[in-house]
């Protein structure tokens, strides 16, 4: 997919040095793999990405939308279309009320690190699992991002979403459907783009908080391979019975490489780029872990990672 000279001058007028051309995917997921997106774009407010929706209206471009690049693969064909990051900007925390039960809008670019500090540091109890998910609020919105002590549906009271024609909508709780790593409303498309999410939260005690929080941070550091280079958890875990972990950990997987990517010795649903690895090289070895799994325990291990892209190298 091209983009004319034309284009190119009228996507650098409005978003200066936010705006990239056939960039390398590697250089903005957690996992550090990837080929390049035709165009990649990070509008900073909600005006910025009406005026870019608009635009692309006319041309028409396939885009997908990209939070903190945690919970995505992309091929190492790269993505002919335009990605849109919202991490530069939509970082808002606002308190929408002061009563028993406190409401905070909070914008689809936030990191959850972030909120859960906050959360934690004005006495409001309900967030603390998000504390060790590297991902943005709009990403842990769709995918319905938690741990074994919480998740983002139980709190979630609104969300404020943009259409692919600019048009901005309010999908009330009662219209919401939370599941495991997915959440839904009514109406729901593809296209449409996460601005911001109001969550519902408790009053809580600051040192009471704090503490819980350092012991749940200290139980992850133990368990998963923080400092690596990964794109969190690979797979879903199965309805019944062992997690995807323990069943790759029991199918011997730990420690396993195919070219630079590795199944994490600490944590095995973590596969992490070890050494330069390629797209392939992890994709390979999840679809090695899928066929191993379903033959040993005949459960199909699911993607909990978006996997977005082309399979070759464009000319």
């Amino acid at each position: 997919m091209r983009v004319t000279d034309q284009e190119r001058k009228w996507l650098k007028n409005i978003f200066q040095n936010r705006v990239f051309f056939d960039e390398p995917m590697s250089r903005h997921t957690t996992i550090h793999a990837g080929g390049p997106a035709t165009i990649l774009v990070f509008p900073t407010h909600e005006y910025e990405l009406k005026t870019l929706l608009e635009w692309n209206n006319q041309k028409g471009m396939r885009y997908k939308i990209l939070g903190a690049g945690s919970n995505v693969i992309v091929k190492d064909g790269g993505f002919q279309g335009m990605i849109i990051g919202t991490k530069k900007g939509f970082n808002h925390i606002i308190f929408e009320t002061n009563a028993e039960d406190v409401q905070l809008r909070v914008g689809a670019g936030t990191k959850l690190p972030k909120l859960s500090k906050f959360t934690i540091n004005n006495g409001l109890s309900g967030m603390i699992f998000a504390l060790g998910i590297p991902g943005t609020v709009g990403g842990a919105i769709v995918m319905n991002a938690g741990t074994k002590d919480g998740n983002i549906g139980q709190v979630l009271h609104s969300i404020t979403i943009m259409t692919g024609q600019g048009e901005k909508f309010i999908i009330p709780k009662k219209k919401i459907v939370s599941s495991y790593r997915l959440i839904s409303w009514e109406h729901k498309e593809d296209n449409q783009i996460i601005l911001e999410g109001i969550f519902k939260l408790s009053r809580g005690a600051i040192d009471q908080l704090k503490s819980k929080a350092r012991q749940q941070f200290v139980e992850r550091l133990q368990s998963q391979p923080f400092k690596k280079k990964s794109a969190g958890c690979f797979f879903k875990n199965p309805k019944n019975g062992f997690s995807a972990g323990q069943l790759i950990d029991m199918a011997g997987f730990k420690g396993k490489r195919v070219g630079g990517a590795m199944v994490s010795p600490i944590h095995a649903n973590f596969i992490i780029n070890h050494n330069h690895a390629t797209t392939n090289d992890i994709l390979k070895l999840a679809y090695d872990i899928q066929e191993t799994i379903c033959h040993k325990f005949h459960i199909q291990l699911e993607p909990e990672v978006q996997i977005i892209g082309e399979e070759t190298i464009r000319p």
